[in-house]
């Protein structure tokens, strides 16, 4: 009756309440999203942090949008409040509620059918898959099956899959919540010299200092000795040619098949410049070869289960230093996530306003990486919080988002890395509220 509106919502968190109270069940429930159940399932762990342990999606209706069910009829208490910007775009709807799962550390598990026109899996769960990834989620186990339509939900009966996901999850510890720090390849040879250590025990008073990871370029030699050191490779990027006779293919397949060897998730391209000379119609033939190169390596990558990411790029003769050139990229390609910079666009000086792009953009956020600089001279680095970039907003709209990915702390300044890494550490978690 209610749709698990704020009515709703209120019976099944007393219904919980008895369960748990009364009957002795776990505190945190394992929730079946059958269907309509994936818009229950969604929108009570959104608001009810902490409560949920576990969700297995069949089918699950995630968004109203015209299409995306029943065209305005059957959803209940909902149809007095269709939002004018559309049902896609609305908060309340579990399509954007990823961020909310991703921050709780709630395992899932999808099945869905390529074949069903009840819910159909563009508007709904295919929409939320990608946001998931880009938010930091890692614990997702996704089946397709393609033949299949909205019925019949489950499995056979032989087949345990479903059972076997809520017995790991039940095992497994949660972690909601805690931000993860990098800073680059660069900057931990940086404080090994600061400190006359070697790079395992610099790596060491790194981890100490909650910096788990790095970002590097892919071709780093020094990728498996940080490895091995502890660290986890947060990103790693390469400078990409796809002006070339196979738009980059071997390049960028090459760079992906790196990622999976090292076990990086995320990949960040940086596509060649124009040269400053170029006019409008050679920047326009580079740029079409860029986007088309980009799409074939989504392609590729989403095979191996690798996010390819642009940033905001400082380069100011780069397609991605300009919001709009960079807004045309996005569009091109609906699997192109956004590694956000906070600097760089400050830096290139075109003048787009990087809090304005993140928000427009919020939806495709898969890393970010800090930096401040100064008012009187962009190119000059300072600490987070001590420069001209605005740096508190934009973290705490990656921290309404629900984001759990990656914070690389690009530029320590100073004589001594370590101390300005645990000084910008500390602004990032003050942000955060955390």
């Amino acid at each position: 009756q209610h749709r698990m509106d704020e009515k709703g919502l209120e019976i099944s968190r007393k219904f919980q309440d008895y369960l748990v109270d009364r009957l002795g069940f776990a505190p945190k429930a394992c929730l079946i999203g059958m269907s309509w159940g994936g818009f229950f399932s969604t929108r009570y762990a959104k608001f009810n942090p902490g409560r949920v342990k576990a969700i297995y999606y069949d089918c699950p209706l995630m968004n109203f949008e015209k299409g995306g069910y029943t065209d305005g009829k059957g959803e209940g208490p909902w149809t007095q409040r269709v939002p004018a910007e559309g049902w896609t775009a609305s908060p309340e709807m579990p399509v954007n509620m990823a961020g909310a799962i991703v921050s709780q550390d709630i395992p899932l598990l999808l099945l869905y059918g390529g074949a069903d026109n009840v819910v159909p899996p563009a508007q709904n769960c295919e929409l939320f898959i990608p946001r998931y990834k880009w938010l930091g989620g890692e614990d997702l186990t996704v089946v397709k099956r393609g033949a299949y339509g909205h019925h019949p939900h489950g499995v056979e009966e032989s087949d345990t899959s479903i059972a076997d996901f809520f017995v790991k999850a039940f095992k497994r510890p949660q972690n909601p919540g805690k931000a993860k720090f990098s800073v680059f390849g660069s900057a931990v040879k940086r404080v090994a010299k600061d400190r006359s250590v070697d790079l395992k025990a610099a790596v060491k008073l790194l981890k100490d200092a909650g910096v788990d990871g790095f970002d590097t370029d892919y071709r780093d030699p020094t990728i498996p000795e940080l490895i091995a050191a502890g660290m986890k490779p947060a990103s790693l990027y390469g400078f990409m040619k796809f002006d070339t006779d196979d738009l980059g293919v071997a390049q960028t397949s090459a760079f992906v098949d790196a990622a999976v060897k090292y076990g990086a998730r995320r990949v960040m391209v940086l596509p060649e410049s124009f040269k400053p000379e170029a006019d409008a119609k050679e920047r326009e033939r580079m740029s079409v070869n860029i986007i088309n190169g980009l799409r074939r390596m989504c392609a590729y990558a989403a095979k191996k289960n690798v996010i390819v990411m642009i940033e905001d790029f400082g380069d100011r003769n780069n397609i991605c230093s300009y919001g709009p050139t960079m807004d045309r990229v996005f569009a091109s390609e609906k699997n192109l996530a956004y590694a956000l910079d906070s600097g760089n666009f400050y830096y290139a000086g075109h003048g787009t306003d990087i809090v304005a792009f993140a928000r427009q953009w919020k939806d495709r956020i898969a890393h970010v990486h800090l930096k401040d600089q100064a008012k009187e001279d962009a190119h000059s680095y300072r600490t987070l919080g001590e420069g001209a970039v605005p740096n508190a907003e934009l973290l705490r709209l990656v921290a309404g988002l629900g984001y759990s990915g990656w914070f690389t702390i690009e530029n320590p300044v100073g004589d001594d890395y370590l101390k300005d890494i645990v000084r910008q550490r500390d602004y990032v978690l003050k942000c955060l509220g955390r």
